[in-house]
């Protein structure tokens, strides 16, 4: 579960022209104490660490899309349009880990 995401993020990451270095995907890494129950947990937590600085979003578009194929990969289904644009207009509004813990499961049961 976590080499899938890791592979996303390093895609993502080199396509926007971001050194692996600097994507922060060490310290996301380093983060666990366990690992997360579940994709979908692992998402929300993604999208916390690599979408928000400080509580609010940061800008890294390409990060949440990374975890969005991250998704799909590991549900076997692809993002609905709804889905995608709840997505974009949470990440506008700089929501919590459970707000989206509770898109990812809506999203990909």
């Amino acid at each position: 579960m976590l080499d899938e995401l890791s592979k996303q993020i390093n895609i993502a990451s080199a396509k926007a022209g971001v050194r692996p270095s600097q994507s922060g995907l060490q310290d996301f890494l380093l983060d666990f104490d366990e690992t997360p129950e579940g994709p979908r947990e692992l998402a929300a937590r993604a999208i916390v660490h690599f979408c928000f600085d400080d509580g609010e979003f940061n800008g890294r578009r390409y990060y949440a899309v990374a975890i969005v194929r991250f998704l799909e990969k590991a549900s076997g289904s692809q993002i609905t349009v709804q889905g995608a644009n709840d997505l974009k207009n949470m990440l506008a509004e700089n929501v919590t880990h459970d707000a989206l813990l509770g898109w990812a499961e809506s999203n990909f049961p």
